[in-house]
């Protein structure tokens, strides 16, 4: 018999065996080529949330009133604006993140990142066009409606497909490209949106100054740029599968155990070996589950729940101050914005090892411990700039240091989260957590722009933002250890 409740439940295979074939698995199964996909997302992204570090004093000084005195760009007056732009974005992030991240619980990973890929590139491309700063913003807030919901989607596919013990690590895989569409945009916008200047004043090359073919144009193209990747993005996913988690979840057996043995199929022929299954463990079929209940009514989720979202709230508002504000501290210490420019574009490959080492040693530690860790180097980073005199090799070896420090505990602590909710209402309680979270980074943009007016020392801004890493590592003891073990016994 087929039981009915909103879905029809394919009762005719075992949901638990197929949950264990799929925990058996000892390695990446699906296409190679699919990490890629998710990839590209990822990706634009990271490149859309680093393209306004650059290219925002072009932008100002195009559509925005004011912004130019007789010695040039009034630095502080665009710093505040860009926080009130950030934060725009980033209310629009926690919007799009609630509201649609919830609807892949209801109806599937892969559709939902069709649309919120695509909607992050509209909101891109709309950008090309802005006129104003009302536009600007308003463009940037459909853009955070995508972000938002996408980057709360991957992870929890990621976290569902990948193997026990291996979590840590393709989730910090995928952040590797978040890392090089950083790069890609911090570089871009000093070519397209500075004038020349020379090293390390800036790029000799570069293409933004007065009379150049980039001097009012640069920002506009890096959304452009950011669209098309969007683009090529939503045409690739359309070849990704649908989570087997996620379709066990919602009584389409079947189906999953299709996956899961196409799956199983690849990785035999891949190593040339039989697979040993692991026991069977109870799984939960909800099919008409509503996400926010499922976490909202459960203690043990709403405590995790509530820790997350302190450990995110807080933990982003040093991650954005750097994102978004870098190269205005940079300003405090000295540096004309193209200089400051340049110092975080070298140190922006720091980021590329902030996604190499955790996908190395994610699962040695307890997923809390990389906070502490990424605290500690940021502050060390930060010092480092702080008393480097305007030494450039002493503030780019402290930016590198600081942008390793500040985003290598994103990755690990992603996938905690996505293992602290169960496959009902994973993405759900991630996209809670990380939505509301980034609006403590929009708020802690606002606040170091309102400290470089004041001409608060660098040296207690790079203080505060250690801090605001510390104080999560503290929230964090409270949290339940995940490392090697299986998603449905982490969270039935």
């Amino acid at each position: 018999m087929k039981s009915f409740n909103v879905f029809m439940v394919d009762d005719s295979i075992d949901p638990k065996k197929v949950i264990s074939k799929l925990d058996s698995l000892p390695g990446w199964s699906l296409s190679y080529i699919f990490i890629g996909i998710l990839g590209v997302g990822y990706f634009f992204t990271f490149y859309d949330i680093f393209n306004i570090n650059v290219s925002f004093v072009q932008t100002a000084v195009e559509i925005i009133p004011n912004t130019l005195s007789i010695t040039g760009p009034k630095f502080s007056y665009i710093e505040e604006l860009l926080g009130y732009a950030t934060l725009i974005q980033l209310i629009g992030y926690a919007i799009g993140t609630l509201i649609l991240s919830p609807l892949s619980d209801k109806y599937g990973r892969r559709d939902m990142l069709l649309i919120t890929m695509s909607l992050a590139a509209i909101g891109s491309l709309i950008t090309v066009f802005t006129q104003n700063f009302i536009e600007f913003s308003a463009a940037r807030f459909i853009t955070g409606l995508g972000i938002g919901a996408d980057i709360a989607i991957v992870y929890t596919y990621v976290s569902e497909v990948s193997p026990i013990g291996k979590r840590a690590a393709y989730g910090s895989i995928i952040f590797l490209f978040a890392a090089l569409g950083s790069i890609t945009a911090v570089w871009l916008g000093l070519y397209l949106t500075t004038p020349a200047a020379p090293i390390p004043l800036g790029l000799p090359f570069a293409i933004g100054g007065p009379g150049k073919f980039g001097g009012v144009i640069g920002w506009r193209l890096m959304y452009v740029v950011g669209a098309v990747l969007g683009l090529i993005g939503v045409l690739l996913r359309f070849e990704l599968p649908e989570s087997p988690r996620w379709l066990v979840s919602k009584g389409r057996i079947k189906e999953a155990d299709n996956i899961v043995n196409n799956m199983m199929e690849r990785i035999k022929k891949r190593t040339g070996k039989d697979i040993k299954i692991l026991d069977n463990i109870n799984v939960n079929v909800v099919p008409n589950a509503s996400p926010y209940r499922e976490i909202l009514g459960n203690r043990m989720y709403l405590k995790r729940l509530v820790m997350l979202l302190f450990i995110w709230f807080i933990g982003y508002m040093a991650v954005y101050i750097l994102a978004a504000g870098f190269t205005g501290i940079l300003g405090s210490i000295g540096y004309t914005y193209a200089g400051g420019g340049f110092v975080v574009a070298v140190g922006s490959f720091g980021f590329i090892a902030a996604a190499i080492i955790p996908t190395y040693f994610g699962e040695h530690l307890h997923r809390r411990e990389w906070l502490p860790i990424g605290a500690t180097i940021t502050l060390i980073g930060g010092l480092m700039i702080a008393f480097s005199g305007k030494t450039f090799f002493l503030s780019a070896l402290g930016a590198i240091i600081a942008f390793c420090g500040f985003n290598i505990w994103v990755p690990v602590i992603e996938v905690w989260t996505t293992e602290n909710f169960p496959a009902r209402s994973r993405t759900t309680g991630f996209a809670f957590v990380d939505g509301v979270g980034h609006i403590g980074g929009g708020a802690g943009v606002l606040l170091v722009a309102y400290l470089l007016l004041l001409s608060v020392s660098p040296v207690i801004i790079f203080i505060m933002i250690a801090v605001f890493l510390f104080i999560p590592s503290a929230i964090a003891r409270f949290g339940v250890k995940t490392n090697r073990a299986r998603m449905d016994e982490i969270s039935p």
